[in-house]
């Protein structure tokens, strides 16, 4: 967990302020870890720098980083379904302090890359709760747990993980009746569930019982969801975070994004399995831009930054540049890939990328620093 921070910094350039992501010139003033002034009007200094919110990786499993590039030739379920896919073999067999490691090398990773906050589903229980817990992140790490069993003491193993963990991260609808579902939902105790749903392939009924059965907070991937769905979605007020970059490679199809962002309000963007793709960001937007048709490149960047936050729940906390919320902050130094912006947004989604990162602060404190590297 992220420790208070005392220092002062001002930081000066082109800023991404608010939850519109406005571009002004100006400086924007830290003390004690939150966002004290924004002030306009051009600095002498570093005026060719670009501040824009740290990113939020909303669906991240750090448990797998341990076992990277492993499995690439399996199909998705071989490789990631509970409970014989590959990872989860790996992941029965790996120390616990192996593990740990693993997240813990994963944050590190993620913080090069801009990200100061991520929700990760953490498999295992309790024990991977604990796990979790035991790793070394810099930066704001959410972990979501996922209980070992679909029946039998499930109520009293969910009130166990939620004691401790962030929320619920559940695998999959299917593996469940509504008995259970509804179990879980009552022995949460007020915290999120998060669920991958339609991931694959779209199953009839699994929308309706994700929505009205578990009432499930936060629906992952909704790759092949229609606009029927999408508009129930919506009614009952869920949050969605979408993969799309984890989509292609797991030869998934693409999450219908235009229809996402028109009716589902945040939605997050997140990396998804770390078995097969990098926790960065940056190419995650470039592909979520590449697959829309109306290449809205703000909205692009709100999914990776306030819209993050907003499907977490945590919103009024980081991931937008506003007086009184934590420092969560990327400057970044244009490069011959970020030279001649006339679309900052734009600019930042198809061509930026952890090369022009020059700092992140983490709560006001450095996590990174690219002129060191």
């Amino acid at each position: 967990m992220r420790r208070p921070w005392s220092c002062t910094l001002i930081l000066s350039g082109l800023i991404l302020a608010g939850e519109e992501l406005e571009p002004i010139n100006g400086s924007i003033h830290i003390d004690s870890g939150r966002i004290t002034q924004i002030t306009e009007g051009r600095s002498q200094r570093d005026n060719c720098a670009i501040i824009i919110p740290a990113l939020v990786n909303s669906h991240v499993h750090t448990g797998d980083y341990l076992f990277r590039d492993m499995g690439m030739d399996l199909e998705l379920g071989e490789l990631v379904r509970s409970p014989d896919g590959l990872k989860h073999r790996l992941l029965a067999r790996a120390s616990p302090g192996e593990i740990s490691s693993g997240i813990s090398n994963a944050a590190d990773e993620m913080a090069g890359y801009g990200i100061t906050t991520f929700l990760d589903f953490r498999e295992q229980g309790l024990e991977g709760i604990r796990i979790f817990r035991n790793g070394r992140t810099r930066i704001r790490g959410m972990a979501f747990g996922r209980p070992t069993q679909s029946g039998g003491n499930l109520e009293k193993e969910i009130s166990e993980i939620v004691r401790v963990a962030d929320g619920i991260g559940l695998d999959r609808v299917g593996i469940y009746d509504d008995e259970s579902l509804s179990s879980i939902r009552s022995a949460s105790s007020g915290k999120d569930i998060a669920i991958h749903v339609s991931e694959a392939r779209r199953k009839r009924g699994e929308i309706e019982r994700v929505v009205d059965v578990l009432s499930a907070d936060i629906l992952v991937h909704l790759t092949h969801a229609r606009d029927g769905d999408l508009r129930l979605i919506a009614d009952r007020g869920c949050r969605a975070v979408v993969c799309p970059l984890a989509n292609l490679h797991s030869g998934t199809g693409f999450p219908p994004l235009d229809l996402i962002i028109d009716n589902i309000g945040p939605v997050g963007m997140g990396t998804d399995n770390c078995m097969m793709n990098s926790p960065n960001m940056f190419r995650e937007m470039e592909i979520a831009h590449a697959i829309t048709k109306r290449k809205r490149a703000r909205d692009i960047l709100k999914m990776a930054t306030i819209n993050g936050a907003g499907a977490l729940g945590i919103d009024g906390e980081t991931g937008s540049l506003e007086v009184g919320k934590a420092a969560d902050i990327v400057k970044l130094t244009p490069g011959r890939n970020l030279a001649g912006v006339r679309d900052t947004h734009a600019a930042i989604v198809k061509r930026a990328g952890p090369q022009n990162i020059e700092l992140v602060l983490s709560g006001g404190r450095p996590v990174f620093d690219g002129r060191s590297v």
